[in-house]
């Protein structure tokens, strides 16, 4: 995994997500979430407009990390197919989020990108902590 150096060749990279990525964090958020509404019953509309409060209210959750966490878009061959959410802290990073399309899970594309910061954090001094859901 590298860091922007040239997203259109690299495998995976990662690169700063921008406000011209809210189009597609949208769009990942819900493919995350929308297999567990479909299962309650709820229209395509009622999905979407759920799933866009609830990305606001996540982000707004977020930024109440201390330090904030840096959000980047995990990009194969420079095409998005994910993100992670990372709080650069010390002694510790720590792993706010990570999403994957589902058309690029299974691939080790995940791994990838966590074997990756894990490097970058011993290489700054610092160990990697997460929490993963019960559910998840």
């Amino acid at each position: 995994m590298t860091d922007s150096s040239d997203p259109n060749t690299a495998p995976v990279c990662l690169r700063p997500a921008t406000p011209a990525d809210a189009g597609f964090l949208a769009l990942l958020y819900q493919s995350v979430r929308a297999p567990q509404l479909q299962q309650i019953g709820w229209s395509g509309p009622q999905i979407e407009a759920f799933c866009a409060m609830q990305l606001r209210l996540r982000d707004a959750g977020h930024a109440q990390y201390t330090p904030r966490p840096t959000t980047s878009v995990i990009t194969q061959r420079g095409v998005p197919v994910g993100r992670i959410d990372v709080a650069h802290s010390h002694p510790d990073w720590m792993l706010v989020n990570i999403e994957l399309l589902p058309a690029s899970r299974g691939q080790g594309i995940g791994g990838e990108v966590l074997q990756g910061l894990q490097q970058q954090a011993a290489a700054a001094g610092a160990g990697m902590v997460l929490h993963v859901d019960r559910g998840n």
